[in-house]
């Protein structure tokens, strides 16, 4: 009986040391090695929504246009083409180089695998004013292109180009301006 004891005790020890070392996601997003793009978004769309922003928003597909007046209920939702192009991932780490000035910092990768292929992150007295990003992903099938563009307070723009074997470009754009 001691013996099953000794055995259940170092069983349940060894446990609590294997879930105790691995990292918590609130740990991994603290230590993020790039700027937190999701995190920074997710705060924009917390504060946008507290100001119950209206906006312009205008839809192109192809080149034709069609605008709409509109209060986002959700920035969250509205945001999230930003949101999802986060480049701190256990699996990319060490794979942007990073440039840096004064009022502008470039991460940008070459990896194939990687669809976010640059991030600009513009600042004016150390005051994020816009950000722009840069995605491309492409197989034997189709190629997209995609490019999206923050400017605080002033609204955002997301190009999208998809090119599917077989069929005609296509060309997407909405483009949305607070009020």
């Amino acid at each position: 009986m001691k013996v099953i004891l000794k055995k259940s005790a170092s069983l349940i020890l060894a446990v609590c040391c294997i879930a105790g070392c691995k990292p918590k996601k609130s740990d991994l997003a603290n230590n993020a090695l790039y700027f937190d793009i999701k995190g920074y978004f997710e705060q924009e769309a917390i504060r946008l929504n507290s100001q119950h922003r209206g906006v312009t928003k205008t839809i192109s597909i192809n080149g034709i246009p069609e605008s709409k007046k509109l209060i986002v209920i959700d920035f969250k939702k509205e945001l999230s083409a930003f949101i999802d192009s986060d480049i701190n991932k256990l699996s990319w780490k060490g794979a942007f180089n990073v440039e840096k000035n004064d009022s502008l910092t470039i991460y940008r990768t070459a990896d194939q695998k990687i669809p976010v292929k640059s991030v600009e992150i513009y600042e004016v007295a150390h005051q994020i004013k816009a950000i722009r990003i840069l995605r491309a992903n492409s197989n034997m099938l189709y190629k997209t292109a995609d490019t999206l563009l923050y400017q605080k307070d002033k609204g955002y723009e997301i190009k999208k180009m998809q090119d599917v074997k077989l069929l005609s470009p296509a060309y997407y754009s909405i483009v949305g301006r607070f009020n």
